[in-house]
């Protein structure tokens, strides 16, 4: 059987699959770059500072670390006590692994008696008091380093430590 009677070719058919292929692909390329962002959000590692409790009560000289998602490079960790721009102490760590468990977490502690000099001061000195916190890690691999930044004032009407600003990316 042979047919003769072909139709004339339409330039507009004739290009419609070209055209729709090429915005098939533009979506695809488009879709794979969101799914890459949303999917280095959702496992890098997160890591923060709080105030540390036991059995329902805060610990004013303990300070509490959590880490989920991901392990983490911990490349610099420094606690401050700052009293009108002067330290009055510093604690700093550098290059660390931690690895993520959400029943476990890890802690500092200045100590009761280190403590307690730092807080033997007139009232109006100890709500001047500053602690800072300040994270700086990376994941496990490597990478973008990340940083947390946490200001909190001492509260002397319940001597607890008061988040004042927190900073995160």
């Amino acid at each position: 059987v042979i047919i003769q009677n072909w139709p004339e070719p339409n330039s507009l058919l004739n290009y419609m699959s070209i055209i729709i292929a090429l915005l098939a692909l533009f979506v695809s390329i488009y879709s794979m770059c969101i799914t890459r962002k949303s999917f280095i959000a959702s496992n890098r590692p997160f890591v923060w500072a709080a105030n540390y409790g036991q059995n329902s009560t805060l610990i004013p000289y303990k300070v509490g670390y959590s880490l989920i998602n991901s392990p983490a490079t911990i490349k610099y960790l420094n606690i401050s006590i700052i009293l009108d721009n002067q330290r009055i102490f510093t604690h700093t760590e550098k290059n660390f692994i931690r690895l993520p468990d959400v029943r476990n977490y890890w802690s500092f502690n200045i100590g009761k008696n280190k403590f307690e000099q730092i807080i033997d001061r007139p009232e109006a000195e100890k709500k001047r008091l500053l602690r800072v916190i300040t994270i700086k890690y990376s994941a496990f691999g490597g990478g973008k380093v990340y940083n947390f930044h946490l200001e909190q004032l001492f509260n002397t009407d319940d001597g607890q430590w008061q988040d004042k600003s927190s900073k995160a990316n």
